[in-house]
């Protein structure tokens, strides 16, 4: 299945992800920093977050991809 949807907790700096219907909402992602934006690729289906510290950072959400990759730092 694809996971389409992607919710930031800020009080748990958790990522959270569901299925295209909204089920299967579940712990994507714990991060260190809190979360400025993020958005999803569909395309390639891939998380893109922009994080205080100045990452970006893209996270595969289906398995044909590298995990994680640093896109870009912020100094």
């Amino acid at each position: 299945y694809l996971y389409i949807s992607a919710y930031y907790d800020a009080q748990h700096s958790f990522v959270y992800r569901s299925l295209l219907d909204g089920s299967n909402l579940e712990i994507f992602l714990t991060l260190q920093y809190p979360v400025l934006s993020m958005t999803i690729d569909y395309r390639h289906p891939r998380l893109y977050i922009l994080l205080s510290n100045g990452e970006i950072e893209s996270y595969a959400i289906d398995k044909s991809q590298p995990w994680k990759i640093n896109v870009y730092y912020f100094k």
